[in-house]
């Protein structure tokens, strides 16, 4: 009875034994999946942004673009003004290098960002001569060198600016481009503002030449992306869009107003650090 007892013993404590090893077993081998299935996730969002990216910088490249740009050095050219030409296709080079370098990046920081910008505006502002005035102004507070965001964020919103709402006045107009950290320097907030006919007019206008509703794809991709960025980075950056009027109630212009906060809930780290 006694030995009887102990193989029982025995035989519990292996199958006891042998079930942990199977729990462990399978707790290790669920926790494989879950990892692979996260590391898959995260590659397929990655994926995502990047397809995004693409799209938004290949927008600002459009042939239309290019086009319009290379016509603008063949009228420098026509009028004899070769020094006119040649800063406008030295500038332009610049931008085709710039866009294409900062295809392959994820982040740049913010001085380049504006850099870009500033090259963008001065090519429109040469081209559309004495129709279009400009500011970039970045608050002193500001830290353009360390703070770093996805390139090409903020161009979609001055070109639609600049096309669909400065153009459509026979003067032209202004745009301001504003940096500034708010909410305690927790959060980098950029503002696009323009003094031009009004969301509502321009789209009439569109949609009238068009024969159909008018969308702005530059812009619907930025949204894209910084809805993919918030969704890898849990970011809770936001876009919003406000129509101004002036004292007598009557379209002044658009605000748009770009809100980045400063650090990725994760891992506590600036954006792109």
């Amino acid at each position: 009875m006694q030995v009887s007892g102990f193989f029982s013993a025995i035989i519990a404590i292996t199958l006891v034994i042998f079930v942990l090893v199977i729990g462990i077993v399978a707790v290790i081998l669920l926790a494989r999946r879950q990892k692979l299935s996260q590391q898959l996730k995260e590659a397929q969002l990655q994926t995502r942004i990047t397809d995004v990216s693409f799209a938004a910088l290949s927008s600002q490249m459009n042939p239309h673009f290019i086009f319009n740009c290379l016509n603008s050095i063949r009228l420098y050219t026509e009028q004899n003004n070769g020094e006119a030409a040649g800063e406008y296709l030295g500038m332009f080079a610049r931008l085709i290098r710039v866009t294409l370098h900062n295809a392959r990046r994820e982040k740049v920081t913010l001085s380049e960002e504006i850099d870009t910008l500033a090259l963008y505006l001065k090519l429109e502002a040469m081209r559309f001569k004495e129709k279009l005035a400009y500011e970039l102004l970045v608050d002193d507070q500001v830290d353009s060198e360390f703070i770093e965001i996805p390139p090409m964020l903020v161009q979609p919103y001055i070109e639609n600016a600049i096309w669909h709402g400065l153009m459509h006045r026979k003067e032209g107009g202004a745009i301001k481009i504003g940096f500034l950290q708010v909410a305690d320097n927790a959060v980098l907030q950029i503002t696009v503002e323009d003094n031009g006919i009004g969301r509502e007019r321009s789209a009439a206008i569109k949609t009238a030449a068009a024969g159909q509703p008018h969308k702005s794809y530059g812009t619907q991709i930025t949204g894209e992306r910084i809805a993919l960025i918030n969704e890898k980075y849990g970011m809770g950056a936001t876009v919003t869009t406000t129509d101004l009027y002036d004292t007598n109630n009557r379209p002044a212009g658009t605000l748009v107003t770009i809100k980045l906060p400063l650090n990725e809930p994760a891992t506590d780290r600036p954006i792109g650090g």
